[in-house]
């Protein structure tokens, strides 16, 4: 998700709601479909939401030649 985040400067709960489906390696490019979103500390308060927090958050963003190799 480091490695995500770096290069396509997604915000951290965009990358950690990533799935796999959500990368395409053929067409090079990444889905961002939703987010982790919390309200306590304890891992039973973190859930994924398709609510992003803007608009324009839902996008298609291309995949870095560098990015692919990880």
């Amino acid at each position: 998700y480091l490695y995500i985040g770096w290069f396509t400067g997604l915000r951290i709960s965009e990358a950690l709601g990533l799935k796999k489906e959500d990368i395409d390696l053929e067409n090079n490019c990444i889905f961002v479909r939703r987010r982790v979103e919390y309200h306590q500390v304890s891992k039973k308060s973190l859930y994924t939401t398709e609510k992003l927090k803007t608009n324009a958050s839902k996008a298609t963003i291309p995949l870095a030649k560098e990015l692919k190799k990880f």
